[in-house]
Formats: C-alpha cells, sequence, structure tokens
C-alpha cells in the first residue's frame, strides 16, 4: 500500500508531463525536420564533377538500362524514368537518350573579356535576414570562382543571374499545353529581352543610356490564337536587387494594361503550366528574396548542343506519352559540368510562394540552367523542367556563340496534376544586330508604356 509520500506532486505531474510533451514534440520536430531534408538525399548519389567516371559517345539510354547510368542522370529525369508518374519515359526509339561527347561553349568574347578585367571587384552584401545583395558588380560574370563556402550558393545564383545574354533579342515560340488526354491546346508568342544594364557586347554600352533604373527587361506577347491574341506580358527587373520585380500584363479585352501584385511570380505565365518564377529557362526571381545553398558540382548529362533547324519542326516532338519529349533528332546529349544550388524562398515570401525548394543545374563553364527540379510545399516532387539549348551566333563581330535566355526549348512537367507545357522555336532567335529594327525600341518594348502600343 502506497504511503502520502508515495504520490507524485502536482508538480512534478505536470513536470513530468511536460517533459513527455516537450520529447513527443521533439520527436515529431526532428521526423519532419529529417522528412524534408531528405528530398536532398538523392543528389548526392550523382557523380562528381571531377570524377573520371563517364558515358562513352554513341551510348543508347533507354527504359531498359537507364538504371546503369543513374548516377549521371538528374533527379527531375530520374523520376520520368521512374514509372511512378504518369508523365514517364516509355520503351522505344522515340524515347532513346543518345550521347554524344562533350563540346565547350567558350563565352563570347567581350564577356570573357569583362569577367577578367571585372574580376575581384564583386562582392555579396549581407541585407540581414538572411538576405544578400550584391555591390561593385560591373559587366561579365560577377564570381567567376564561386568556391565551396557557406557563401557559394550565392555567388552561383547571382552568376546565373548575370549570366551572359545579348543586349537585345527577339524569339518566335510555339507553345503546346497538354494534359493526360492527349488534349493539346496551341499557341504562338513572339519574346523579346533587352538586358539594360552590365552588357556585354562589343559596340553597346555596359548600361543603356534609357535603362531607366532597371538591369533588364522581357516582353511576351500571344500572336495565336485570334482569343488570345495581343495579350502580353511584360516583367521588369529593377537594377536594384532589394526592389521586387515589376510585372505588367496588357488585357486586349480591357484595351488596358495592369500592374500585378508581386504574388503574380506564382501566376501562370500566359495560362501555361510555367510561373512567372518559371521563365528565363528555369529562375525568374530576384536573388535577394531567396536562399541558395551549393549541393555539390556534379557531372550530369544535358542537352545543349541541340539542331537548330530541327527544333522548329512540330513534327519532331510527341504528343502522347511522355508529351513534349522531343524525338533524339532533335539533338543529343552530353556530359556537363553544373553546380546543383537548392533555392528558397525566405521567410517573408514563403508562406505565399508556389515552390518550397527549387533546384537548378547551373552549367559550370556557361552558367545556364540545365534542369530544374520544383517541389511543394510540403517537400514532395511536383515539378521537372527539361531544357535543351543550341548555342545561337551573337553577331559580336568575334564569331561567339552563347546559350542564353529566351532561347531554351524548355518542357515542364507538372507530375502531380499530369499536365505539361512545351516551348519551341519557330526561327533561330535573333541576337544584337540580327534583332528586326522594330524590336531594338526600348520605350516599345522595356517600358510600361509600350504596352498602350500594343494594339496600334
Amino acid at each position: 500500500m502506497l504511503t502520502e509520500k508515495s504520490y507524485p506532486s502536482h508538480k512534478v505531474i505536470i513536470s513530468i508531463l511536460l517533459m513527455s510533451i516537450f520529447s513527443l514534440f521533439s520527436v515529431c520536430l526532428c521526423a519532419v525536420w529529417a522528412a524534408g531534408e531528405s528530398y536532398l538525399a538523392p543528389y548526392a548519389a550523382l557523380t562528381g564533377a571531377d570524377s573520371t567516371q563517364a558515358i562513352a559517345p554513341g551510348t543508347a539510354i533507354t527504359l531498359q538500362n537507364w538504371q546503369q547510368y543513374k548516377p549521371f542522370l538528374p533527379i527531375g529525369l530520374q523520376w520520368l524514368f521512374s514509372g511512378r508518374y504518369f508523365f514517364r519515359i516509355l520503351s522505344g526509339p522515340d524515347y532513346t537518350i543518345e550521347v554524344q561527347e562533350t563540346r565547350p561553349i567558350p563565352p563570347p568574347h567581350q564577356f570573357a573579356l569583362d569577367t577578367e578585367k571585372y574580376a575581384g571587384q564583386a562582392r555579396l552584401k549581407d541585407l540581414g535576414g538572411g538576405r544578400f545583395g550584391i555591390e561593385g558588380y560591373v559587366a561579365g560574370l560577377p564570381f567567376p570562382n564561386p568556391g565551396t563556402g557557406p557563401d557559394a550558393g550565392m555567388k552561383i545564383l547571382y552568376n546565373f543571374y548575370y549570366h551572359y545574354q545579348p543586349h537585345m533579342l527577339y524569339n518566335l515560340y510555339n507553345v503546346w499545353l497538354m494534359d493526360r488526354y492527349n488534349n493539346r491546346y496551341t499557341e504562338s508568342s513572339a519574346e523579346v529581352f533587352h538586358r539594360l544594364m552590365h552588357v556585354s557586347d562589343a559596340g553597346a554600352p555596359v548600361n543603356n543610356p534609357m535603362a531607366g533604373g532597371y538591369f533588364m527587361s522581357v516582353y511576351d506577347e500571344v500572336l495565336s490564337p485570334e482569343q488570345s491574341k495581343y495579350t502580353a506580358e511584360l516583367v521588369l527587373f529593377p537594377e536594384d536587387v532589394t526592389k521586387v520585380q515589376e510585372i505588367y500584363v496588357f488585357l486586349p479585352s480591357l484595351r488596358r494594361s495592369l500592374r500585378l501584385s508581386s504574388t503574380a511570380r506564382c501566376s501562370p505565365a500566359l495560362g501555361t503550366d510555367f510561373t512567372n518564377d518559371d521563365n528565363r529557362d528555369g529562375f525568374n526571381g530576384i536573388p535577394t528574396t531567396f536562399s541558395a545553398t551549393l549541393i555539390g558540382r556534379k557531372k550530369v548529362l544535358a542537352l545543349v548542343h541541340d539542331d537548330l533547324q530541327a527544333r522548329q519542326k512540330p513534327e519532331n516532338y510527341l504528343t502522347s506519352g511522355l508529351a513534349g519529349w522531343a524525338k533524339p533528332v532533335v539533338g543529343k546529349w552530353e556530359l556537363r559540368k553544373a553546380y546543383l544550388i537548392d533555392i528558397r524562398p525566405l521567410p517573408e515570401i514563403a508562406r505565399s510562394y508556389c515552390y518550397a525548394s527549387r533546384v537548378l543545374y547551373v552549367d559550370q563553364e556557361t552558367s545556364a540552367p540545365l534542369f530544374v527540379d520544383l517541389y511543394d510545399n510540403s517537400l514532395k516532387p511536383w515539378k521537372v523542367t527539361v531544357n535543351r539549348f543550341g548555342p545561337i551566333p551573337v553577331n559580336d563581330g568575334f564569331n561567339s556563340v552563347c546559350l542564353t535566355p529566351g532561347d531554351a526549348n524548355p518542357t515542364i512537367y507538372d507530375l502531380q496534376n499530369s499536365h505539361t507545357s512545351l516551348a519551341f522555336q519557330q526561327m533561330v532567335a535573333a541576337a544584337n544586330s540580327a534583332v528586326p529594327a522594330e524590336y531594338a525600341n526600348v520605350q516599345r518594348y522595356a517600358t510600361p508604356g509600350g504596352l498602350s502600343q500594343v494594339m496600334k
């Protein structure tokens, strides 16, 4: 029989309960954290960039043998091979990945000169709250040697943000929107890029006198079908990276343009599966509202030498099965050394932002985005973007070629909703002096006032 002293006091009972609750909470919290971080585990298994392992040119990777080459396949591509989702790689010659030798893509001449000239001047600036700006940047690649320290991810993100882009670029796209029932909606659009500041093109000023405080503009206008014609979007990137990007749309039904809220960066871009922040071939955001952590330097298969003529032909893309997948005739794959960075929204925007994580594969030689893996707010796979590039002429007097924003053939697969969007060129993109004169008009294509001229 228990004595009175044998009974624990109320304080002891409360303490035991609190300790039990705290322990349980800690276990749960650790479990959630572990589950949340585990999505990065597969990236560690990819082949290191300095590894001597390789894939022999001439190798054909298929559904039957892909596991053998898994260490070289971007994780999003592994999702498509896995068979777990509606969109999957199937058997057959149209799905074969043909491997060729790695071919170098040196930087355009003036961009290389500027990188060397201004090396060491750019610095990250701690803005507090996990935000990092940049100061001292003039032109070229801001951080040619990003290293592997805790700030390496942000340096690589800024390298991507400022990687080479002609001061003018004009392109025409076909866009297909497809669902699991093989329904297809087709539209065509024109895209005009103006790099207004930090320019590295011979004969062009480093900073355009008409820049108006903006680093870059991206203009998209729907050309067909008729019911969507003249719908246009303009995205402006302030030179001051502490400011938010400005998004404007022109609605022909209203005969006027509207400025959208900053939360519109998670809205579909012109009705596609790409959000505004998925544009620019993988990431259209401003670095100061995100953290970026270097996952590692890896050697992965990618598409950077597509045939510039074959990629314009609609018959070279699948419209069923893995809809939007390009047939082997469009281009062969090659091993590329890439930085993998984990981009996450900072707490100030995380609650309203579309993705909890964006893993960007940044080509080490060109800083172009090769692949993008997108995770939802539960850190489950949501979308994957497969980029296809073909080096285009820069028209700089030095026979330079480049991989530039606005010239990728991107296909984005929404794995959760079984929907996909493909954008492919109707022309070889025109850069700099090759751009038709009407699109060189900064006032018309790089300012909100220009939207008033859409239907004139």
